[in-house]
Order: structure tokens, then sequence, then C-alpha cells
């Protein structure tokens, strides 16, 4: 009878980490409240390039498992003075949604802010909860980490002078890795095959080398683009003022978007180092027949 229950034991607990992936886990992050100042409706922010830190998630345990991220709308009694709810959880996408961790490592990753432009943000102070959680069988939820993100939008437009100006400045910082063009535009795509990208440039500024690796993030509404877009060369290694082009696919035929309907997509590069200090981005607009 002993025997027995043991077994039983054993073939759940088996179960939940086949099921869920982690079981169990404890999970620790780098990052306390998370604040963003001077945001531009319609311009995305990386808080690896605006703070120079990446978040850091840790699996504390013996055991690796699935990570997840979620954006929720805090309720009322939540509320920091003077802030609303986020309008649209879409305007907050880290930099991956899910991930495996293994035992006792940690993993760095950006976030990125991109309200669509409109001229009512101004000024305007939103609050969300950036939720990391992990799952044990059956999908319940085993560990979560909850953080509030509070957004504050500038009072009025960047000036474009000085918006050129800074761009400049950033050519000749020896400590900034660079993406061009900032933004590209491909009109009348078809979403029936695969698109075949290689217009981004990415280039070491520094004196020293340096390796990147590459991530996509689509913004807004698009869906979610991890399983749909592979780089041929996903990690990029640099020597001193040495610029490479950034190769990779979409399968848009999975997307399964409707037709007319543009993308907005994010092409980052942060350096390997960890935690990650340097972060750079270019941006890929996708308009389709």
């Amino acid at each position: 009878m002993k025997k027995k229950i043991l077994k039983i034991i054993g073939l759940f607990l088996l179960a939940l980490v086949n099921a869920g992936g982690a079981w169990p886990a404890a999970l620790t992050v780098n990052y306390a409240d998370i604040v963003l100042d001077n945001l531009q409706p319609g311009i995305p922010t990386s808080w690896l390039q605006s703070t120079g830190s990446a978040l850091g998630v840790n699996n504390t345990d013996a055991l690796g498992a699935n990570v997840y991220f979620e954006i929720l709308i805090p309720n009322k009694n939540q509320l920091k003075a003077g802030y609303e709810p986020i309008p649209n959880v879409s305007w907050i996408k880290p930099e991956r949604i899910s991930f495996w961790l293994k035992a006792n490592e940690t993993e760095n990753l950006d976030l990125i802010v991109y309200a669509p432009y409109d001229q009512k943000l101004f000024g305007r102070q939103y609050q969300a909860i950036l939720m990391a959680y992990t799952l044990a069988g059956a999908g319940v939820m085993q560990d979560s980490i909850k953080t509030m993100v509070f957004l504050n939008f500038s009072t009025e437009p960047y000036n474009r002078e000085a918006l050129n100006k800074k761009v400049r400045e950033d050519q000749t910082n020896d400590k900034i890795v660079m993406i061009y063009p900032k933004m590209t535009s491909l009109k009348k795509v078809s979403l029936k095959r695969r698109l075949d990208f290689s217009r981004l440039v990415v280039t070491n500024n520094s004196s020293e080398k340096i390796t990147l690796a590459l991530y996509a993030v689509g913004l807004a509404n698009t869906p979610p683009l991890a399983r749909l877009i592979s780089f041929k060369n996903p990690v990029i290694e640099l020597n001193n003022k040495e610029s490479k082009s950034i190769d990779m696919s979409i399968d848009l035929p999975l997307l399964k978007l409707k037709e007319g309907r543009p993308i907005l997509i994010l092409i980052g590069a942060k350096d390997t180092a960890n935690p990650p200090k340097i972060g750079q981005f270019g941006l890929l607009i996708v308009q389709f027949n």
C-alpha cells in the first residue's frame, strides 16, 4: 500500500512538471516600480535604452520553469494619486511574453512602451501592472510578482530641431550602438508569402568589440511575433566601428491578419553582458495589399 501511494505521488509530481514546466518555482526580479517619463504618443520608448538597465527575472529554484508576462489594469484602490488606469494594455510590450528559465538563472529583458499618436495623451499619467508568473500543473498559477508601471506623457510634442540634434549627438556618441534607418516602411506586401528583409543596419560606434542579441516586438495591436520572426544571425559580433545588416524573415501567412491592416514592428539589439546596458532599436512598418 505504501509503495502504491509513493508511486501515485511520483506520477502526480511528474505530471505537474510536464504540464506546466514550473513545479515548484521561486521568482525574483531586479526591479521595483517602473517609471517612464516624457513619453511621446506615436514614438516607442525602450526601458533598456532609456535607463541603461534591463528587467531581470531570476529563478531561484532547483527546477526550470516557464515564465510568463501579463499586463493588468489596476483597480481604483491601487491607483497612485494623479494616475489613470491604462486605456489599452497593448501599449506595454515585454521583449518576450513567455520563456523557459533554467534553475538558478536570470533572464534580462527589455520593455517597450508605445501608444498610438493622440493629442489627448499629452500631459496624461497612466498606471498599469506588470505581472511575472509561472504555472504549475493544470495551468494553476504557481508563483507571481506584480510590479506597478507608471507612464508619464510629455506635456507637449518634441521640438523637431531638438529631436534632430539628439539624433546627431547619438551618431557621434562612442558608447551607443545604432540601428539605421530609424524607420522603414514596406508597402503592398502580400500576406500569402514569407517576407525576407535586410534593410536595417546595426553599427558599433564604440572603440571595443561588442556582441549583440537581436529581438523583435510587435507594437500596438500587432500579434505576438516571437515564433513568426527569425533572424539569420540572432547574435551579432561587431568590431569597433563595424556595421552589419540585420537579415530577418517574417512568416506573414501565420499572422492571420486582414488585408490592408498595417503592422508596426520594433527590431531591437542589446549587448549580451549580464546584465545588458546598451539597447537600440529601429522600426519597420509593413502595409499589405
